[in-house]
């Protein structure tokens, strides 16, 4: 089975519509005259389109800048540094992973000590009721929806259990082009 791609499809499209007013103006319908399945595959081509058409579809985004998508240097981790006391759920604790200077926080979240390569245990006394992007320092909004680029990872909630539980912060950290 043969695929058309966007460009084609679009063309098909835009044909069909042409048909269709056409045949309005004309008194009649366009309904039975023809359909996408009686257009042969890679039948309709650009020169087939107007130029309003082709310029939408020829239109490119901005250049990014270096690197994949404006982002060098990723790196993940944290460490093994905040304890969550066994209190029974008695108490909001966090731990935060924060980016290196001039990097910032593309995703987060966390894991319990213990299990395959340190990934988290069978713990099931922590519950986690924030896992979210943050920053360091004052709130900067760059844009007027009040968005803002973070600098860590935050996790927040409780160790409803008795015993003391090590809960780590992951966060996925690079340089990122800002323009």
């Amino acid at each position: 089975m043969k695929h058309i791609n966007a460009r084609t499809a679009l063309g098909v499209s835009v044909a069909g519509i042409v048909l269709a007013v056409g045949a309005g103006v004309g008194g009649a319908t366009a309904a039975g005259l023809i359909n996408s399945a009686q257009i042969k595959d890679g039948a309709v081509h650009g020169v087939d389109l107007s130029d309003g058409v082709n310029k939408r579809l020829d239109r490119t985004g901005e250049q990014g800048p270096a690197g994949k998508d404006g982002v060098t240097n990723l790196t993940a981790g944290a460490d093994y540094k905040t304890t969550w006391v066994g209190d029974g759920g008695a108490s909001l604790q966090t731990v935060r992973g924060e980016c290196p200077a001039g990097q910032y926080a593309l995703g987060g979240g966390f894991s319990t000590w213990g299990g395959d390569k340190d990934l988290g245990g069978d713990n099931k006394s922590i519950q986690v009721t924030v896992s979210a992007p943050y920053f360091e320092g004052d709130y900067v909004p760059v844009d007027d929806a009040g968005n803002f680029r973070p600098t860590e990872w935050v996790i927040k909630g409780y160790n409803n259990g008795n015993t003391d539980q090590i809960v780590r912060a992951w966060v996925t950290c690079a340089d990122v082009a800002t323009n």
